[in-house]
This record gives structure tokens, sequence and C-alpha cells, in this order.
């Protein structure tokens, strides 16, 4: 068994693996594809708050305080299942991330236990474009520290 919060490798090709890392939920997740999905639900939370209420009912399991036509373009968006469902990745970054108050804002989403899961999750964020001070170390308007 792996100690809680610790990097795990999964093998994706045959002789090739890639480091996972914990979320603040306890899921594991890949590093790259974490940033870039919450890069995307940043994006919305932004651009149209009422469609981000209506996927994080739906990671809460509240389904009835999801307005009905926001699921088309949520499931286009590819954050909905062809079923409707929520996505495992998806849920699990966002419950990891979200902070409703005192303004709703996506934070640091991993647990990061040490200095080389703090290493690569700055890789991810390198490929993304992005230093890693603005996922891990931001400051809000507020001056808390985001994480």
């Amino acid at each position: 068994m792996r100690p809680e919060g610790r990097a795990d490798k999964d093998t994706m090709t045959e002789g090739s693996t890639r480091t996972k890392l914990i979320l603040k939920n306890g899921a594991e997740a890949d590093p790259l594809r974490t940033v870039n999905l919450l890069g995307r639900l940043r994006a919305m939370l932004d651009v149209n708050p009422n469609k981000f209420q209506s996927l994080l009912a739906l990671a809460r399991g509240r389904l009835h305080d999801a307005a009905p036509e926001h699921i088309p373009p949520l499931r286009e968006a590819g954050f909905l299942d062809c079923n409707d469902e929520i996505r495992c990745d998806v849920r699990d970054v966002l419950l990891s991330a979200y902070v409703p108050e005192p303004e709703p804002v996506l934070v640091n989403p991993f647990r990061l236990q040490d200095g080389s899961e703090k290493q690569t999750a700055e890789e991810a964020l390198q490929r993304r474009g992005r230093g890693i001070w603005d996922l891990v170390f931001g400051i809000s308007d507020e001056g808390r520290e985001r994480h």
C-alpha cells in the first residue's frame, strides 16, 4: 500500500511510466491533465459562473440543482459522459480545488507532501506555460494564500 499523499507511477505503455499525484479529495490524478482541466474550469468560472455552478452541483451529487439547459454544453465540452454524468476526473479536480468564500475560486487541487511532488506539479505547469506560484502559492485579492 502506498503512503497517503505520495506520488505514484502509472504505466502508460510498455517501458514508460507517468507520475500521478494525490488530490486533496484522495483521488490519484495525472498532473498535466489536472492542470489543463483546472485551467478549463477556471475559465468557465470566470466566463460562465452559472454553468460552473451547475457543474459543481453535479460534482456534489445534487442533480436537481443543475440547470437543465447547461447539460448539453457541459457534455459537448467533455465535462460529462454520454450518460450526462460528471466524469470522475472532473469531479475529483473540482471538489479538490473549489473554495466558495470569500468569493468562489479554484485553488491548488494537489496534496503536495514533498519536494519531488512539488517538482512534478511544477513540470506540469511549465508544460502548460504557467509558473507554479500561480497554482500553489498564489495570493488572492484578499491576501489569503491559495492552497
